[in-house]
């Protein structure tokens, strides 16, 4: 076989609107299938080429290709193996087409597949065209096969119920791109052990092509890989989204790569042991035959892949400080008032020895508590927050913070955020019924510019307590940026984050919230905060006045309560 060797087995067409590039490796008879669907497409009329780029093949890819007849414009390029993203650029670089369609090898095009392509383009100018991937499994496909097939499905299944697709979704078995844009971007970069289609995609996106979906756009695959196929691709999609953060660290909000801590408890127990222990897939593949055909089955094999993905970061990272960042996320600790003088603890009560004692622990153990104006100078600038960060947050704005709380954050050198209801600013709670904390004085004007002048954070908490969600616009918007407004006037200084009173909120409020000009919003879900929590929907975990010390510690250490309520808490 000669390698760098280009031949046209037809003559091609003037003028070609579309150029069909597929890379292939070693796969001869998926090769068939796919070039036979392409033969068979329903629009004749269609003007397109294919270009295939026989990347290395040893097997007899090459001289199947030099006898087959059945497609009409059709060119080879045979070649040392240079991986696919390499092979991909060269199949576009012998491409004479405006449009360029990347399909994969094992692709078998429905017959309406290049038509939708061709006139998604010739409506829209400047798209990138997301086709539609129908996966199935041969009928001897194991668990752990299915289980990422079905999770392949569920992908474009949510991109069919009208999800909005993102440089995420840009994956090169099914994607039409100008021709002109793709080289004036330089192509797939051939440096990643995985996701080449996804760096692309961003960099298409950045450059301003809209992403559209093409749900008539249908290729089918059939997803045959083994259990060490399916691991070893988890694990180089592990070691490529490390790489890909070096490279745009604004992708970080998009991956997998933000979400280690998001999972639940025992799934994070779970992988953690599998990780500390280097579980080889050997072991892995035995012991899924205990969950396979069983309700625990999509579990198991989306622990699987997740520890796969994240021993592919672990062994790519070059310091421990850096995956002790990518591995952990930010607390947010929710109080409200701080007793003295024998008051008794309470749920919305901390007496002021006990958060002495948990600020001391804070501190013993090497956490770092960030003010909230530099966590959110971190998020926008896509930089990882230190491992064990924490913020400290007062709701309310109760007068016993001067005298107790502050006082207890001054000998700890700790920062901290207060949430204020402006309206009920130098005067008392009138919002908590028959609550413990009904009618407890709140903070001067002038006390909040003296703890803000010692390095208190304060932020908006409404004009009235009101549950945002339960009044009407025109009074939402003035408990919103009247609140803004209150506390302009009256402080040097104000925090853009905003505090849902009780924690409650939806999409409207969220969006008047960030109209009014706020960079950020807390909940009161409880949990870790990473690059992909929404800035208006960040997580914040209360703090009860009656936990014992081993239950804050737990709380600190896993960013939730043990057995923590559903309802909202009265913040």
């Amino acid at each position: 076989m000669t390698f760098e060797n280009t031949y046209r087995i037809r003559n091609a067409k003037s003028l070609t609107e579309l150029g069909i590039v597929v890379a292939t490796y070693n796969r001869a008879e998926f090769l068939r299938r796919c070039l036979d669907a392409l033969a068979a497409q329903s629009d004749a009329s269609s003007n397109f080429e294919v270009i295939v780029v026989v990347d290395g093949s040893t097997d007899d890819t090459a001289e199947f290709l030099a006898s087959y007849t059945r497609l009409q414009n059709l060119h080879v390029h045979v070649q040392p193996n240079q991986g696919v993203g390499a092979a991909r650029n060269k199949g576009a670089e012998l491409s004479s087409a405006r449009l360029l369609l990347f399909l994969d090898d094992d692709m078998v095009a429905a017959p309406d597949l290049v038509s939708a392509h061709i006139e998604a383009h010739r409506s829209s100018a400047g798209i990138v065209g997301l086709g539609h991937i129908v996966n199935t499994e041969p009928p001897d496909a194991d668990s752990f096969n299915r289980s990422t097939s079905a999770g392949l499905s569920d992908h474009y299944d949510r991109l069919k119920r009208g999800r909005r697709p993102t440089f995420m979704d840009c994956y090169s078995g099914n994607l039409s791109v100008p021709r002109q844009a793709f080289v004036e971007l330089g192509g797939f970069v051939s440096d990643l052990p995985r996701s080449e289609d996804v760096e692309l995609g961003y960099r298409l996106q950045m450059a301003g092509l809209q992403l559209v979906y093409l749900e008539s756009a249908i290729a089918h695959q059939e997803y045959r890989k083994t259990f060490r196929e399916i691991g070893a691709d988890a694990e180089n999609g592990g070691a490529a989204a490390l790489m890909l953060y070096a490279r745009h660290p604004a992708m970080l909000p998009h991956m997998h790569l933000s979400e280690f801590c998001t999972v639940s408890l025992g799934f994070r127990v779970a992988r953690a042991m599998l990780l500390a222990l280097s579980a080889p897939g050997s072991l892995l593949r035995w012991l899924s035959a205990l969950f396979d055909g069983s309700r625990r089955e999509r579990g198991w094999y989306r622990l699987l892949y997740s520890y796969f993905y994240w021993r592919g970061v672990r062994r790519s990272t070059e310091n421990g400080d850096l995956w002790n960042r990518l591995t952990d996320g930010t607390r947010i600790l929710m109080y409200h008032a701080v007793g003295s003088g024998g008051e008794r603890a309470s749920r919305y009560v901390i007496p002021k020895s006990r958060f002495l004692r948990q600020m001391r622990w804070v501190k013993r153990r090497g956490y770092r508590v960030l003010t909230f104006r530099e966590y959110l100078r971190l998020r926008r600038q896509n930089e990882l927050a230190p491992c064990k960060s924490v913020i400290v947050t007062f709701d309310d704005g109760y007068a016993d913070f001067h005298d107790a709380g502050h006082a207890v954050l001054q000998q700890v050198d700790f920062p901290a955020t207060m949430f204020v209801v402006s309206g009920a600013v130098g005067s008392c709670n009138k919002w908590d019924g028959s609550g413990v904390l009904r009618e407890r004085p709140t903070l001067s004007w002038q006390a909040l510019d003296e703890v803000q002048r010692d390095g208190v954070e304060c932020g908006a908490h409404s004009r009235s307590h009101v549950a945002l969600t339960a009044i009407s616009p025109a009074r939402r918007r003035e408990e919103i940026e009247g609140c803004l407004a209150d506390l302009n006037d009256r402080l040097p200084s104000v925090l853009p984050v905003y505090s849902y009173p009780y924690g409650k909120w939806d999409e409207e409020v969220e969006s008047e919230v960030a109209g009014a000009g706020f960079e950020a919003a807390c909940t009161v879900m409880p949990g870790m905060n990473v690059a992909n929590t929404p800035p208006f929907r960040l997580r914040r975990t209360e703090v009860y006045g009656t936990d014992s010390l081993l239950q804050f510690g737990f709380l600190l250490w896993s960013g939730h309560r043990l057995g923590w309520p559903a309802r909202a808490a009265a913040s």
